[in-house]
């Protein structure tokens, strides 16, 4: 898929044009073309070379291993991500990202909890699948709400950090801006 500038193609509308949910069969779905591999133009050019895909919503962190006696291993929430998760990306044709890279999550305006519990299970994904170097390499990492993306499903995006503000740009600007003076009551 090929994105303008803003993702929405219109000038001053930053909002991605692309909405990922998960089905009714549990499947995820997208009300527009599947987002994978990217390279739209040189980065001096304002564009940036990367992905981005859709994948089912991760476990939190908390979720990721259970403890049976003295021994941990995988949760069963974790191990059913990664089968549905694994199946996403082989679905793609996605160009791995070498060297120091940006790891972005979107995630639902209304998912519960926090952003930040829903980083690992995807970043050490990539990492395994060689898509992404280990996740030391990685000098940015965000995960934000977005409304770009619904139901249980995120949109991972990982670029060349020298790529970043293009990025985030093509991905809707990332995280909503903070106001410049708080709410009445609240300062």
């Amino acid at each position: 898929m090929n994105f303008s500038p803003n993702m929405a193609g219109m000038s001053g509308d930053a909002r991605p044009a692309n909405r990922a949910f998960m089905g009714d069969d549990g499947n995820l779905k997208q009300s527009s073309v599947v987002t994978t591999s990217l390279e739209l133009a040189p980065a001096s050019a304002g564009a940036f070379s990367g992905f981005s895909v859709t994948l089912p919503m991760p476990p939190t962190t908390n979720n990721l291993f259970a403890t049976s006696g003295k021994r941990r291993h995988r949760s069963a929430e974790y191990d059913e991500w990664l089968a549905g998760a694994r199946h996403a990306l082989r679905r793609e044709a996605i160009t791995p990202v070498k060297g120091r890279y940006a790891f972005l999550i979107a995630l639902p305006d209304l998912m519960r909890g926090d952003c930040s519990n829903r980083i690992k299970a995807p970043e050490d994904l990539l990492v395994k699948e060689g898509l992404t170097p280990d996740d030391r390499h990685a000098d940015f990492t965000a995960a934000y709400r977005s409304h770009a993306v619904s139901g249980a499903a995120c949109i991972v995006t990982v670029c060349p950090i020298e790529h970043l503000s293009a990025a985030l740009a093509s991905v809707g600007g990332g995280p909503r801006p903070c106001p410049v003076n708080p709410p009445a009551g609240q300062g």
